[in-house]
């Protein structure tokens, strides 16, 4: 979305380029364009197929052996939920199907495999790109990113690009995963992206770099091109071309206050926060796996409100056992030393497949097999999953949710299930919490329409304003051209949040919030208004919530 605006009617200098919000903050700089794609290779014919094949294999090895490095890396910087982009990278180098279409080229048409590997990657992100799924379109940029990353190694050109002279503002047309995360922060002050949603695999990097970025800017290239001081207002989706003095020096006065505000948050991070009537405010955590749950203490949570689960089987050949499964979720619920952990069953489909468990695609996997569906359909999983959590309930505080809750009934086949497996477990004399708190989220309409049916049955309810929200409004919120319908900004999203809140307040059933709008500090004043009391939010956001509610 582009629009030509003007900072006051009075000035012609201060024109605007809007976008997609996906990290907050101000930069200032000159633009820095970059462009990915796929270098031009010659058809280079060769004499020894054999060999050309073992340079392909070579290099795909190197490949994922960069790949699994970068994973690492990334789970040191920012966590493992966002490193796992790079564990889908490696199964798209070591694709059999992939594979054995360039062999083909090879053997059949005596290319060399730069030739025949760029070729057949080439047609795999025309093929994504051209996909009625936008999920499947963005995903398109990974493809390209595994390209070139093998193609680099076949024709030994060098990785790093993103190095201007100067601190700059990358301008792209789309953002690699892996470009974003060799991203060094006093190089690169602010992204701007032509394409994708706050929630693609780049959009989740950059915000964990804690850098302005702004996506989804159409023509950011042409328009910004060779301009030498252009500024980025990450919190409002603005793009300054040429800013006056006057503009510039509110600006830098505005990214000032940014870093201050940064540090001073810091400084607050375990502080308890309270209402103005001195009711306490639960700060929690969402987490993917163990290193999240020591940075979420660090960052003052004061318990997990979110552990997703289906981490735990990612980046894996085969479903994790239920002993592997009880050690991870221990060490979890021990780390936290009696504070809330609430571990939502294992939430796949949609944006999260896992191969071998063979998922069939789905025209709209955010609508199809995913959540509590696939759990109640293959309880063999279901019920290790459940048993492992159970047998961790014995070392702390521990709380089961179900996602994609749809009917009563299936509240009711879950709780069967765990009832059932309770029974089990003091049958063969293991230790667990019988009185551990089962609940749900809210983030299908029908559950929120319903919602005073389910108080009267569950523990407790979680609103996964993410979700909620692209159902509610039906619009893909992958998809950055229905940005505008997909916010929880919209009216009928914030009648239908406030609803269940004041619904749940009145039965005293405890409510959280774990989507995006949790860690919005600027919803904060609404929701606590609307008696929310709890928000569950990245572990890399409560500094500054907390910051934001004791100034």
């Amino acid at each position: 979305m582009i629009s030509d605006q003007t900072e006051n009617s009075t000035s012609t200098r201060n024109t605007t380029l809007t976008g997609t919000v996906v990290g907050g903050g101000v930069a200032l700089g000159p633009a820095f364009v970059y462009e990915i794609r796929l270098p031009e290779i010659a058809p280079e014919k060769i004499s020894d197929p054999d060999n050309e094949i073992q340079i392909l294999k070579e290099a795909l090895a190197e490949a994922t052996s960069d790949l699994e490095s970068l994973k690492q890396r990334s789970m040191h910087i920012v966590c493992k939920e966002e490193a796992q982009i790079f564990e889908a990278q490696k199964l798209i180098a070591n694709d059999p199907e992939l594979f054995k279409l360039v062999e083909n080229q090879i053997l059949k048409k005596s290319v060399c495999a730069a030739f025949a590997w760029r070729a057949t990657i080439e047609e795999f992100v025309n093929l994504y790109k051209s996909s009625k799924s936008p999920v499947m379109a963005e995903r398109s940029a990974d493809v390209i990113d595994v390209g070139l990353r093998v193609i680099r190694k076949l024709v030994s050109q060098d990785l790093n690009h993103l190095l201007p002279e100067q601190p700059s503002i990358l301008v792209t047309d789309e953002l690699s995963p892996s470009d974003t995360a060799s991203i060094n922060p006093a190089k690169i002050t602010g992204v701007i992206c032509e394409s994708g949603s706050n929630t693609s695999h780049s959009a989740i990097l950059v915000r964990s770099i804690g850098i302005p970025a702004i996506f989804g800017v159409q023509n950011a290239r042409e328009k910004l091109a060779g301009l030498e001081h252009i500024i980025v207002d990450g919190d409002f989706g603005k793009i300054y071309l040429k800013p006056d003095e006057a503009l510039t020096s509110k600006m830098q006065k505005r990214r000032q206050n940014w870093l201050q505000n940064k540090k001073a948050a810091d400084k607050v991070k375990h502080q308890l926060v309270h209402t103005s009537d001195g009711e306490i405010i639960d700060v929690l955590a969402n987490v993917s796996e163990i290193s999240q749950v020591s940075k979420a203490l660090e960052n003052g949570a004061g318990g997990i409100g979110l552990y997703r689960t289906e981490f735990v089987y990612m980046g894996r050949k085969q479903t994790p056992s239920e002993d592997e499964q009880y050690t991870i979720y221990r060490e979890a619920v021990e780390l936290m030393q009696g504070k809330p952990v609430t571990f939502r069953s294992i939430d796949i489909g949609g944006d999260k497949p896992i191969d071998y468990l063979s998922i069939t695609k789905e025209a709209n996997p955010f609508m199809g097999w995913r959540g509590i569906r696939f759990s109640l359909q293959r309880e063999d999983i279901f019920r290790v999953q459940l048993r492992a959590i159970l047998r961790a309930s014995a070392h702390g505080n521990v709380h089961i949710m179900f996602p994609m809750i749809s009917t009563l009934d299936e509240w009711h086949s879950a709780m069967r299930i765990v009832e059932e497996e309770k029974q089990l477990l003091g049958d063969q004399g293991i230790e667990f919490d019988a009185g551990v708190s089962c609940g749900i989220m809210v983030e299908v309409p029908s559950v929120a329409v319903m919602i005073d049916d389910f108080l009267d049955e569950v523990d407790f309810i979680s609103i996964g304003t993410n979700d909620l929200t692209q159902y509610l409004m039906a619009a893909d919120r992958m998809n950055s051209k229905v940005a505008k319908l997909a916010s929880y900004h919209q009216p009928a999203v914030l009648k239908v949040v406030e609803s269940v809140i004041r619904a749940a307040v009145k039965k005293e059933v405890p409510v959280s919030m774990c989507g995006e709008m949790a860690r919005d500090t600027e919803m904060t004043e609404t929701l606590l208004r609307f008696g929310l009391r709890s928000c569950s939010m990245s572990a890399s956001g409560i500094p500054a919530f907390k910051h934001n509610l004791l100034r």
